[in-house]
C-alpha cells in the first residue's frame, strides 16, 4: 500500500518512510492480517527492522546552504569541498554520488562530527512490538540477468517512456529540481538521454540493464552482509529459487 504514493517532486528519508511504514503494519494487525513487505532498499528496511543512527536533527538552514553550493559548483568541486573537512567520507564516496556527498557535507556542518563516526555509534529506537522474519529470494546470476535483460522490452511496452517524458517535461519547467531522488531511479537517466537524441536506444537500453544488474548485486551483498538476527529479528532464510 505504499506504493506510488508520494508526488514525484517530494524526497522522503528513511526516517519518515519508517513512520508510515509502521502506521501500515499496525493496522494490518489490526484487521487481523499479517503484514508482508517486500523490496527494496536495504538502508530504508534496516531503518524500519534494526532502528537509526543516532544524529541530531540537520537544521532546515544548513541543508538549504548545501543544496545550493551543490547546485553552484556540481559533484567533482563539491567532492573536493567535503574531502576539506571530512576526507573520511571523501574517499569512501564516488564523486557522483551527490545525495550521499550533501548527506555526509551536511551532517558534520551541522554536528562537527563525521557521518562515519555517527555510523559507528549504537542504533536507536528499534522498533516497538514488533518482531520479523525475513526471507532473502535469490537467483542463479545468469538466470537473473536474463529476467533483468528481458525486464527493460516489458517496460517499453507498459510505457515507460510516457513516464519518462512526463518527468523529464517537469524537470525542463523547473517543477523538479535536477538532483530530486526520484532521478535517480534506474532507467531514468539513460532513457531521458534517449529521448532527447543524445543517445541511442540500444545505449539507453544497455544501460539500464546494466544499473539493475549492479543494484541486483548490491542488495544481494547487502543481505548477506548486513542482516542479522536480533531481539526483533526472530529468523533469515535465504532462498535460491530455480
Amino acid at each position: 500500500s505504499l506504493y506510488g504514493f508520494l508526488e514525484s517532486e517530494r524526497n522522503f528519508s528513511a526516517q519518515q518512510w519508517r513512520e508510515v511504514a509502521e502506521k501500515e503494519i499496525r493496522e494490518a494487525h489490526e484487521r487481523g492480517q499479517t503484514p508482508l513487505l517486500t523490496g527494496g532498499s536495504g538502508f530504508y528496511i534496516n531503518a524500519l527492522i534494526y532502528g537509526f543512527s543516532p544524529i541530531p536533527d540537520i537544521p532546515e538552514d544548513i541543508r538549504n546552504d548545501t543544496q545550493e553550493l551543490h547546485n553552484k559548483i556540481g559533484n567533482p568541486a563539491f567532492h573536493q569541498e567535503l574531502e576539506k573537512i571530512d576526507p573520511e567520507m571523501a574517499s569512501r564516496l564516488n564523486e557522483n554520488d551527490s545525495q550521499r556527498l550533501m548527506r555526509a557535507y551536511e551532517v558534520i556542518k551541522a554536528t562537527g562530527k563525521s557521518l562515519a563516526y555517527w555510523q559507528t555509534q549504537p542504533l536507536q529506537n528499534p522498533p516497538q512490538n514488533m518482531d520479523f522474519e525475513i526471507t532473502v529470494l535469490t537467483r542463479q546470476r545468469h538466470i537473473l540477468h536474463e529476467r533483468i535483460n528481458k525486464r527493460f522490452d516489458v517496460m517499453i511496452e507498459m510505457g515507460v517512456m510516457d513516464e519518462v517524458k512526463a518527468l523529464s517535461d517537469q524537470i525542463d519547467r523547473s517543477e523538479i529540481p535536477e538532483n530530486a531522488l526520484i532521478i535517480k531511479a534506474h532507467g531514468f537517466r539513460p532513457l531521458r538521454r534517449y529521448l532527447k537524441g543524445e543517445w541511442t536506444r540500444e545505449q539507453a537500453a544497455d544501460q539500464t540493464r546494466a544499473e539493475t544488474r549492479q543494484y541486483a548485486k548490491r542488495q544481494e551483498t547487502w543481505a548477506r552482509g548486513q542482516l542479522r538476527t536480533t531481539e526483533h529479528v526472530k529468523k533469515i532464510e535465504m532462498i535460491t529459487l530455480e
